[in-house]
């Protein structure tokens, strides 16, 4: 009898348990602190799918866009990278707080647009990160995921596009500012209005290409 009354109890005790216990979900936090994790890891489709669930958890999180952004460009889906960069740009506004994020779309969207071959979008994203950066001390930029990547990639992905758009003397402005950067006791000049003086830029960039981290 005793047996039986504590068998009762103990079901009784469990149920009480469950009844009480909450489900716990991750939030948009946490989720996109993991997606950027597996980011790092050059997992980027696993990625995607944790910053996916991240605006879904919260459509106003702003690195939740940001790192659909990232995770498209480098799964080449240059058209929904563009589109989520642009998606989360209203919500990364705050010229305080989401200052970083902000600008990280600005880079991504340079990029994605770069790569798309839609230069004059790239220049234009280029352009608003490089203004704002010329107020801050020093002024640079890094990705703040791959800080590898910075404001010379920018400076570089502009000069590709210019040199698409055959407007070659700000292209070669772009290239002496990275040249300059690496070493300031370099140079690099080229008379971009012949034909031998455009292909030297060319040469140039791609040899930039390979110096930097230009995705």
């Amino acid at each position: 009898m005793k047996s039986a009354l504590r068998v009762f109890t103990f079901v009784i005790l469990v149920l009480g348990l469950t009844a009480c216990r909450k489900q716990i979900t991750a939030t948009e936090v946490e989720m996109a602190e993991y997606g950027w994790d597996l980011y790092a890891q050059k997992n980027f489709t696993e990625s995607n799918h944790w910053f996916a669930n991240a605006i879904l958890q919260d459509s106003t999180y702003k690195d939740g866009y940001n790192g659909l952004g990232w995770t498209f460009g480098k799964l080449m889906e240059l058209d929904s990278s563009v589109i989520y960069f642009t998606r989360g740009l209203p919500y990364a506004q705050d010229p305080n707080i989401l200052a970083n994020t902000k600008r990280e779309m600005w880079a991504g969207l340079c990029f994605a647009n770069e790569a798309r071959g839609t230069h004059q979008e790239a220049i234009a994203w280029g352009d608003s990160l490089l203004t704002e950066i010329a107020a801050l001390t020093p002024p640079t930029w890094s990705f703040s995921h791959d800080t590898t990547l910075n404001h010379l990639d920018i400076h570089l992905t502009m000069a590709m596009s210019y040199y698409s758009l055959g407007r070659f003397s700000p292209s070669l402005d772009h290239v002496r500012t990275i040249v300059t950067a690496l070493n300031p006791t370099a140079s690099f000049t080229a008379d971009t209005t012949t034909v031998a003086g455009r292909q030297a830029l060319a040469n140039e960039i791609e040899t930039l290409r390979g110096i930097l981290a230009t995705p």
